[in-house]
């Protein structure tokens, strides 16, 4: 059986444009080319007049499992190839850039895993809806490498204690927790999870446009300095620091 043609699918359902990564069989690990699909996918929900909010979730009950180590060529617990790294993280705090800025809802449908880049994708949503089942982890710094996206919107969102606790020790924090430390908006069953996050991103999405928009202007204007997501975001895109 081989993978889906298309790494990425983009449909519509009463004002929500549903992105789904679409490589079940990889637990939606993503590519150069699935990264470049979904910034396309998210530039174009961002600009059609007919959505009002934008779901992200994976097919196959997983929603992502960061970055596909095939892809990038390293095998075997090789190191990922520098020029290749540097290459994704261009186009991939670029995606995040357009996440960061959108005036228009995201919500997030976490079933299974978010690992590593999964989770960056998971926490780039503004409403995260968690299976009880699902866990988000980061341990990039266990490969000797610093989760910047990670490090970027867990300070934007949720502080640096946060931020240390979890992109540290690597651990994973599952849906319950999520949801308890005020990452995930609700902890949903899991065969729920898609479904009311779906519920929610309509809800959002026939809501009057400005004012949900002013109302992600105002918040963003609110953060402090440090914690504009950003701010932040230029800050992690920046290997030198």
């Amino acid at each position: 059986m081989h993978e889906p043609t298309d790494p990425v699918l983009v449909e519509h359902d009463a004002g929500v444009s549903v992105i789904t990564l679409n490589r079940p069989r990889r637990r939606n690990a993503l590519t150069a080319d699935s990264v470049r699909r979904l910034a396309a996918a998210v530039t174009e929900a961002l600009a059609e007049d007919g959505v009002g909010a934008l779901l992200l979730r994976g097919a196959g009950g997983s929603f992502c499992s960061g970055i596909d180590l095939r892809d990038s060529g390293a095998v075997d617990g090789e190191a990922l190839d520098p020029e290749w790294l540097r290459r994704f993280h261009a186009e991939w705090s670029a995606l995040h850039g357009l996440l960061a800025a959108a005036d228009k809802p995201v919500v997030a449908a976490l079933e299974g895993a978010a690992v590593n880049a999964g989770a960056a994708l998971a926490l780039s949503a503004d409403l995260l809806i968690a299976g009880r089942g699902a866990f988000l982890q980061i341990a990039e710094v266990q490969r000797n490498m610093v989760a910047r996206i990670n490090i970027a919107w867990l300070c934007a969102r949720y502080g640096s204690a946060r931020a240390l606790d979890l992109t540290l020790t690597g651990r994973r924090a599952d849906g319950a927790e999520l949801h308890r430390l005020g990452i995930a908006h609700a902890c949903a069953a899991d065969d729920a999870v898609v479904a009311d996050a779906l519920d929610l991103a309509k809800r959002l999405a026939a809501y009057p446009r400005s004012g949900v928009a002013e109302t992600k202007r105002l918040v963003r204007a609110l953060e402090l300095a440090s914690g504009d997501p950003g701010a932040l975001l230029r800050v992690a895109a920046d290997p030198t620091r």
